[in-house]
């Protein structure tokens, strides 16, 4: 066993206290600076959430589709991109009136990501990071994808929480009824929001065993399939005839998927000026695509830069599942999971920025089952600036886009950068620290989770 006293020679650098100084610098440049140290000398303080009165409207379609359809009128069915039996799971929401229903789903969103962030890692780490997982619950209270999503009336951190449980249950619960309860609750997920069936490759205990894992997957997906046809086939039609519509997604700085990003990128290299949001620095902007790039290519910018982060993002996850595979260890499982929520936010062609609050769960899963960085060597040290990066860059999407520059308004190139960082990350994470060569040979192989042991007293000499 390694001594402790040998190891605490080196110095050790938590992910909280990353993460802390990452909040600290964004509070100050993404808030400080565009509120109070503006141009105009002047408090600055826009509408930056497009809210919509009433509030709640997502919530609201919902609900009053529900209610339609228990008391066997004809409903009218929203064109939004929910599964059908999302709906059903709204039922209980009707023994209240509407403002009744919209409290009680906000109080269920806050519970639900305080349980994640706050409770569930101690089901699967025995120290984690309190630090780290502090500072990201106080500052996901706050965000501004969390704001957003309690004003919409959206479900995706109740949608996220129920991945989250179902897979603590998954792997560290006890008997078939575990993993049963595991299923349902994933399922729950899925009918609610789609894209958590991304997190289907989180049901694997053995990476190798291909055979097993198709099966599993293949059984959930079958019975989620076949949870589209709730409501009947009509229901059905018109989920996917909107699915269809969709999947082109919109132009938007609020809307973060890639084929959002490409047709901005599109628009601008067309010349497009708003009339009301920012109109002279997205002329500028535009006027410098045009200055740059040829006409020709002008005409293709906005697809080719969308197929060009589309197969950059694809090339993240095959590298991150060729490593699982290779590797076949739980330590490597954290991020498998991150990337899967980063392709969770890029590919739906709808995935507005309620949605950012994602990241924070998935971020709180990732800190409980990592260790202090020890800082030996280059890959130590790289290893820590890479990670400081990845949270610098969660930092900017907690704050609104009226609060960054005009280069970072739109979330896309942040999550799709994200997911490069990891994926490097992983590359460096080989599960032993870096140390120098003239160290005893006991010391430079032992593994990451030792190091940790020695920041938690759990060492024994």
């Amino acid at each position: 066993m390694v001594k402790t006293s040998v190891l605490r020679r080196w110095p050790m650098l938590s992910l909280g206290a990353i993460l802390i100084t990452s909040f600290a610098l964004g509070y100050l440049f993404c808030f400080v600076r565009p509120v109070f140290l503006n141009p105009a000398q002047e408090m600055a303080f826009p509408r930056y959430i497009s809210a919509i009165n009433p509030i709640g409207v997502d919530l609201r379609l919902a609900y009053d589709f529900s209610k339609s359809w228990i008391t066997g009128t004809t409903p009218e069915i929203p064109s939004l991109v929910y599964p059908p039996l999302e709906r059903v799971l709204r039922l209980p929401l009707l023994v209240f009136p509407f403002r009744g229903a919209f409290v009680i789903q906000t109080l269920i969103t806050l519970i639900a990501f305080m349980s994640v962030v706050l409770l569930l890692p101690k089901r699967f780490s025995k120290s984690p990071d309190w630090t780290a997982l502090s500072g990201l619950f106080l500052a996901g209270l706050f965000s501004y994808g969390m704001q957003f999503e309690i004003e919409r009336g959206q479900s995706n951190v109740i949608a996220m929480a129920l991945v989250a449980w179902a897979l603590v249950l998954f792997h560290y619960g006890r008997g078939a009824s575990a993993r049963l309860v595991a299923y349902l609750l994933f399922s729950c997920a899925i009918q609610l929001k789609l894209y958590p069936a991304v997190f289907v490759l989180g049901f694997t205990t053995d990476a190798r065993d291909w055979r097993r894992n198709i099966v599993r997957w293949g059984g959930i997906g079958v019975a989620n399939a076949a949870g589209l046809f709730a409501l009947g086939w009509d229901a059905f039609c018109v989920f996917l005839s909107t699915l269809t519509t969709h999947s082109g997604g919109y132009a938007s700085f609020g809307n973060h998927s890639l084929l959002s990003f490409a047709s901005v990128v599109q628009k601008l290299a067309d010349g497009y000026k708003p009339r009301y949001y920012h109109p002279e620095e997205v002329a500028a902007a535009g006027d410098c695509i045009r200055s740059v790039f040829p006409e020709a290519w002008l005409q293709v910018l906005g697809p080719t830069v969308g197929l060009s982060f589309a197969l950059i993002l694809l090339g993240c996850l095959t590298a991150v599942l060729a490593m699982a595979y290779r590797r076949n260890d739980r330590t490597v499982f954290k991020y498998v999971m991150v990337v899967c929520s980063l392709v969770a936010l890029l590919v739906p062609g709808l995935s507005m920025d309620y949605k950012l609050t994602v990241l924070i769960l998935v971020f709180a899963f990732f800190v409980s089952e990592s260790g202090p960085i020890v800082l030996t060597g280059k890959r130590g040290m790289l290893r820590a600036g890479l990670f400081f990066a990845v949270c610098l860059l969660l930092t900017l999407t907690l704050f609104p886009p009226e609060f960054r520059l005009l280069v970072l308004r739109s979330s896309t190139p942040l999550l799709l950068t994200m997911a490069v960082l990891f994926t490097v990350l992983m590359a460096l994470d080989t599960g032993e620290e870096d140390f120098p060569a003239d160290q005893p040979e006991g010391l430079r192989a032992a593994p990451k989770r030792a190091a940790r042991s020695v920041a938690t007293g759990n060492l024994r000499e």
